[in-house]
């Protein structure tokens, strides 16, 4: 038996930061002026986005997906 299939390669990214505002209090306030980053900085901070990013390539050889996390931009 022969099984062929194309080569491809799937991305895809979510953001979280609006699904994340339904939780408990403390990650809602993240990205308002209420977040305490006191222990990172004494500059007011608050997060602007969370953003989930995923590969999948498939191939002849297999799948791969990600094996670390992308780098920060």
């Amino acid at each position: 038996m022969s099984l062929a299939l194309p080569r491809f390669e799937v991305q895809t990214d979510a953001a979280l930061l609006e699904p994340l505002a339904a939780t408990p209090a403390h990650v809602r306030t993240l990205a308002t002026d209420r977040a305490d980053f006191g222990g990172i900085s004494e500059e007011p901070l608050k997060v602007d986005a969370i953003v989930h990013q995923a590969v999948l390539r498939v191939d002849e050889k297999g799948a791969e997906g990600p094996r670390r996390p992308p780098p920060s931009c």
